[in-house]
């Protein structure tokens, strides 16, 4: 990855995967990242995804209840770039670790934050995590899931991963503004507003009486659907209705309706109309396999694709040619593919191999390179206000 942010600072001080993801944005871009650390260690690391979000930062664990330990704190914010945290606004003003006293003190800093629900109204001060704000409150699961049916147990980090992305494009929105202006400012987001961003089409098309959630027996589109194969499902998606309706109905055996006046244009076949294309369609998917289905529809040359579990991925042909996946090492020393940040410079990037630190690997060493004595770390170590590797 390219380092475009090589000599930016962050303190990441987070508590769950949103605040996490910005951070790790920016570290991917090349920042030097500080990863503070509660003394229990962060709560990502007793789940399987520490490595995802945690990578190439140095850990630091700290006591900021005790005032030495909070004085190191800002020791570390004193030539910071970025401060990022996903603390609720009242724990950050009770830390005065808020934007308000940081500015003041720190005019330079982007501070950057991200919470549930945004920080005004009835919920500012609610918990949230993506599940709850994301999925839920901005309708993503109400309208992904199938009419009359019970909703689906959603994968986690979705909606982190995709908010932490978006609060890092403003943190260097923020720094370029910076170069310009000297100063930082505050930049915030939320899961549930991210969630709203993307649920847009939904939301729109509800606001023109659409009704939501949908049935694929009745999908508004039908070369728009998923469909059920001998041994498997598929979906496809078309909008060159000229080229790709008949050739639909070729794949499905149903040569016989290409030309029927019943079907005349993209319109014939949306609304109530499709939801009598969809039985053809049906008959016809589940006389062939997902390996005919396939073939027909790449002879085509339209979009489709199987459904896949996440796992294929993981050693897909497509992925590895295009250096979608690194490799590293997990906590208990096995490999791990993780996914990479999803965005590419140059015409054969390359990457550097990822650091995975363990808890409190590097607090001896930025101790020591932000002032402290080998007698004042050791009592930091000794007395808990700091939490160090033993090795």
């Amino acid at each position: 990855m390219a380092n475009i942010l090589k000599g930016i600072k962050v303190i990441s001080f987070t508590r769950a995967a949103a605040g996490s993801a910005c951070a790790k944005v920016l570290t991917d871009f090349g920042a030097e990242t500080y990863l503070v650390e509660p003394v229990k260690g962060h709560p990502l690391r007793k789940l399987n995804y520490n490595e995802m979000y945690h990578g190439n930062m140095k850990s630091v664990p700290i006591n900021l209840r005790n005032p030495k330990g909070m004085e190191f704190m800002h020791r570390l914010l004193e030539d910071a770039d970025v401060f990022v945290s996903n603390y609720r606004p009242q724990a950050l003003a009770k830390m005065k670790l808020d934007y308000p006293s940081l500015c003041e003190k720190y005019p330079r800093l982007i501070h950057a934050t991200v919470c549930g629900y945004g920080e005004k109204g009835p919920l500012s001060m609610a918990p949230g995590f993506d599940i709850t704000a994301y999925w839920a409150r901005a309708g993503i699961i109400h309208d992904i899931m199938e009419r009359d049916s019970e909703p689906i147990i959603v994968p986690s980090g979705l909606g982190d991963i995709e908010c932490g992305k978006t609060l890092a494009m403003g943190v260097i929105v923020a720094l370029y503004e910076r170069e310009k202006t000297g100063k930082g400012q505050k930049v915030k987001s939320a899961l549930y507003a991210e969630g709203l961003y993307a649920n847009h089409c939904a939301i729109i098309d509800q606001q023109y009486g659409v009704k939501f959630p949908k049935t694929r027996k009745d999908p508004g589109r039908a070369l728009k659907n998923s469909f059920r194969c001998k041994d498997g499902w598929i979906q496809t998606m078309t909008l060159n209705w000229d080229k790709d309706f008949p050739n639909f109905l070729r794949i499905v055996g149903r040569e016989d309706l290409i030309g029927s006046p019943q079907w005349k244009s993209m319109a014939d076949t949306e609304g109530e109309n499709a939801i009598e294309l969809t039985e053809i369609f049906d008959e016809g998917f589940a006389k062939i396999t997902v390996a005919e289905a396939m073939s027909r529809i790449e002879a085509a040359d339209m979009a489709g694709s199987p459904y896949y579990p996440g796992i294929f991925s993981v050693t897909d042909s497509q992925a590895g040619a295009n250096d979608f996946f690194e490799e590293v090492k997990d906590k208990n020393g096995k490999p791990l593919r993780l996914p990479r940040l999803p965005v590419q410079f140059g015409e054969d990037p390359t990457y550097e191999p990822t650091r995975i630190s363990s808890f409190g690997e590097d607090s001896k060493e930025v101790m020591k390179q932000y002032g402290y004595t080998k007698e004042e770390i050791e009592e930091f170590v000794r007395t808990g206000i700091v939490m160090a590797d033993k090795k």
